[in-house]
């Protein structure tokens, strides 16, 4: 059922469907009493809302484990505050992960870039060799286009792994900085929540 408000349609809420295993609601006072500004399930943990889910097992994996050993670490050694042990731990990840790989990356992309050249020589010879088998053997259109891809892709890839740059390679920072970012902020979120062993 829609409701029509000040000129727009909106839907109304769906209701909240409670497991087994939630925590009570706690009743709203109707009187002229002060209201609670937050329900207790708003404010309650992931973990608390569904213990056996993908997020307890994310937050209890071995490295979770490492990030808040790697976090306790610093801010034990160091003496510093946790916002500066954050941000110091922060700054030795990006200038140890992150930077070289970025550096890597840029070579890589580099290397391919100036692989184009001879891409673009190689495609030209490659498509006058089709066009004249086409002639010669009544190729249609889409039969010499589909050999000219299939060679050329072919040619590539033996450019590329001659010269050890495929542009694979330029993308293995972001498969290393996603999954560092992830296990760090579960790893601050298992600090702030009490989720971890430690004191």
């Amino acid at each position: 059922m829609l409701c029509r408000l000040g000129g727009r349609w909106l839907r109304p809420l769906p209701a909240l469907h409670r497991r087994a295993g939630d925590p009570p609601l706690v009743p709203v006072p109707t009187s002229g009493a002060k209201r609670p500004t937050l329900p207790v399930w708003a404010v309650a943990p992931v973990s608390a809302v569904d213990g056996n889910g993908w997020y307890e097992a994310l937050a209890t994996s071995s490295p979770v484990r490492v990030a808040e050993e790697v976090l306790l670490g610093v801010h034990a050694t160091t003496g510093l505050p946790w916002w500066g042990g954050i941000l110091l731990s922060t700054v030795a990840l990006r200038g140890a992960v992150t930077l070289p790989l970025a550096a890597y990356q840029h070579y890589i992309l580099a290397k391919v870039e100036n692989l184009q050249p001879e891409i673009k020589t190689i495609a030209k010879h490659l498509n006058q060799e089709v066009a004249v088998r086409a002639n010669q053997l009544g190729w249609s259109k889409r039969v010499a286009r589909l050999t000219y891809l299939k060679n050329m892709r072919r040619l590539v890839s033996e450019i590329y792994v001659r010269d050890n740059c495929h542009p694979f390679k330029a993308t293995v920072l972001v498969w290393i900085q996603i999954p560092v970012w992830v296990f760090m902020s579960v790893a601050l979120r298992n600090f702030s929540t009490g989720a971890t062993h430690s004191e």
